[in-house]
């Protein structure tokens, strides 16, 4: 050979080295871009030996690639030549590499149609760039081919395009090292049968709990990443939104007993794909992808993983698909953190657990719902079984934690769980965000903050960690930075109510009445209340109307001063009440207003210590008798 033309025959086919593109009888053959390129690199070396170090050199660039990669794509071209009856022409030189065994021949290049010469090149940039579309690439031959020529090209791209992305399998080591966060996006499902409801998200979650227990990866938690569940819009673009280093998304299928899973992890900055993958299992076995996925994400990011974490990547959670998507569901019910979300949740959870008993994740989304009841009794009972079926999980020490904070006011103990929590899974961000709350209670108001802005910094897309974020900074003291992070709840989801509560404070305590009784308006009407009746809807709207009539008549002191004697004189009602009579200074109420609240342990009581509400009250005895009471003297 000369080495000036760059095709190459051998039997009924020709290769085209340049286009890197193999054809059979004038026909281009179906196969994977790079299966293709690791052909070329033996054919121009015929007889040889070809090392797998060379290989990887040549084919991969040195970058991170599975074994089992190279196998698969050896195992493609085997199979593609025996289809067209050539036989075996790669051979396994064992310990050593491959070596292309049938004679090679220089084609010169006149031998080639040059109409497929173009389509080839078209086709390859689609391949490469992936950016081209379709219609547009057709659009500009029509009219100087004919339309069976143009049929002709739009399947070359179909199947050599789609193809080169499909059976990828690299990764950029150098690229990959500086990827220190990412987001796992609900999988694009392929088909739309009803069994296959929410499977993308299911795989999705699964990948996201597992990654995050690394501890030197950060992981999005599902909750803020399936939000783009059908996402249409670019990767560097969706990373901006997500804050992230890297993307990892895919596709998922079914056919007949069989589930495939095409995935990629996609650098923001430039799009460019750092690692491909495809599996295929039986639908039985669909739960074990994200194992097999997280392993070759961890190997392409070169992580190395302590015991826990290597214990944590073999752990499967459950076998039931449909007691995860089940649980997954729930989840999904649980972050809305509305009345209606919540009780929906209660009944995935316990679908989930009455589907898979041992299913340790269903009983921790159960005690997540049952934890804001006033009776803690069962919450207990099933954070217990969840760390009986897995003594590791961090999500059922973080449940633990908020028990002990909310219910018992064990501080120590709870702070005692909350870092094993975080000890186990460093990305759980709950965790996060309940030990911030604790700080708060205690009045390690600098502590708390930086542990919230950690919750925030896991998942910057969630109203409910930006609010309390906010709530944080008005325990501070810093009153325009707790506004400014509610406001920046509202703008997520403007029926967060809870951020409207901690706007209602604010304005209570720096004297905006007029303010805090318009957030008490719009507060009570986001308020998660059961809505049974079209009957019942249109007595909550006429009872929101009667109040801002009110509203607007008295104006917001006298407003407020009412709402105090409208209030029920119990507990809840008292903490209420209490926040108010302390904005008026009439420390006499508000004492024994909190007094009732700390009898009945009403929820947010707990912030009787750092709320800054409360600082007229310091110098009453019997405010220093209730912190005492719960000790939170100190």
């Amino acid at each position: 050979m000369n080495g000036n033309s760059r095709l190459r025959g051998f039997g009924r086919c020709r290769l085209d080295l340049d286009h890197k593109v193999l054809w059979a009888d004038g026909e281009p053959v179906e196969l994977p871009l790079k299966a293709v390129e690791l052909l070329c690199v033996l054919v121009e070396r015929p007889g040889a030996v070809v090392s797998k170090e060379e290989i990887w050199h040549q084919v991969w660039n040195d970058a991170f690639v599975e074994e089992t990669n190279l196998t698969h794509y050896v195992y493609r071209l085997r199979k593609a030549f025996k289809d067209l009856g050539e036989g075996n022409l790669i051979k396994t030189v064992p310990r050593r590499g491959y070596r292309f065994v049938r004679e090679v021949l220089e084609i010169p290049d006149s031998e080639m149609v040059i109409e497929k010469y173009s389509t080839t090149q078209t086709m390859i940039e689609f391949a490469e760039r992936n950016r081209f579309d379709i219609l547009t690439a057709v659009r500009g031959l029509i009219g100087a081919r004919s339309l069976i020529a143009v049929s002709a090209i739009v399947m070359t791209l179909l199947i050599l395009g789609v193809g080169s992305w499909r059976y990828g399998g690299f990764s950029s080591s150098a690229s990959a090292k500086v990827v220190r966060s990412l987001a796992v996006l609900p999988l694009k499902e392929l088909d739309d049968q009803a069994h296959n409801d929410h499977l993308g998200f299911g795989i999705a979650d699964l990948l996201t709990t597992r990654l995050n227990y690394l501890n030197n990866i950060e992981v999005r938690p599902t909750s803020s990443a399936g939000e783009f569940e059908s996402y249409s819009t670019d990767p560097t673009t969706l990373a901006k939104k997500l804050k992230v280093d890297a993307l990892l998304q895919g596709t998922v299928s079914r056919s007949d007993a069989r589930v495939r899973v095409n995935m990629q992890l996609i650098r923001s900055g430039d799009g460019k794909p750092l690692w491909t993958g495809e599996f295929e299992r039986n639908t039985d076995d669909e739960l074990k992808f994200e194992s097999e996925i997280s392993t070759q994400i961890v190997n392409a990011l070169s992580l190395d993983l302590n015991d826990r974490e290597r214990s944590v990547m073999a752990k499967y959670y459950t076998d039931d698909p449909d007691a995860y998507r089940l649980y997954v569901d729930g989840r999904a019910e649980w972050n809305e953190r509305s009345w209606a979300g919540m009780v929906e949740a209660e009944r995935l959870f316990r679908s989930a657990i009455a589907k898979d008993p041992k299913f340790a994740l269903a009983y921790v989304g159960l005690a997540d719902r049952l934890i804001t009841e006033s009776d803690p009794t069962e919450a207990s009972a099933v954070i217990d079984k969840a760390l009986e079926l897995d003594p590791n999980l961090a999500e059922a020490y973080a449940s633990r934690g908020f028990l002990e904070t909310f219910h018992y006011w064990k501080w120590d103990e709870a702070e005692t769980s909350f870092k094993r929590s975080i000890e186990l899974n460093p990305n759980y961000a709950p965790a996060h965000q309940w030990y911030a709350i604790l700080l708060e209670i205690r009045g390690r108001n600098s502590d708390a903050i930086i542990e919230m802005k950690r919750a925030v910094e896991i998942d910057p897309l969630s109203p409910n960690y930006l609010a309390d974020l906010g709530q944080a900074y008005y325990f501070a003291r810093d009153y325009n930075s707790a506004s400014a992070y509610c406001r920046q709840a509202l703008k997520l989801n403007p029926e967060f109510h809870f951020a409207d509560d901690y706007l209602r404070d604010i304005s209570l305590k720096t004297g905006d009445l007029d303010t805090a009784a318009k957030e008490i308006l719009r507060s009570a009407e986001l308020s998660p209340r059961p809505v049974v009746s079209d009957r019942q809807r249109e007595k909550n709207r006429i009872a929101a109307d009667r109040a801002r009539e009110e509203f607007a008549r008295l104006g917001g002191a006298n407003y407020l001063r009412r709402l105090t004697d409208e209030y029920p004189d119990d507990p809840v009602g008292a903490f209420f009440n209490a926040k108010i009579y302390a904005a008026f200074g009439d420390t006499e109420r508000a004492v024994n207003a909190l007094e009732r609240s700390v009898n009945g342990r009403t929820f947010g009581v707990v912030f009787i210590k750092t709320d800054p509400l409360y600082d007229g009250l310091h110098q009453d005895p019997r405010y220093q008798t209730l912190l005492n009471r719960m000790n939170l003297s100190n």
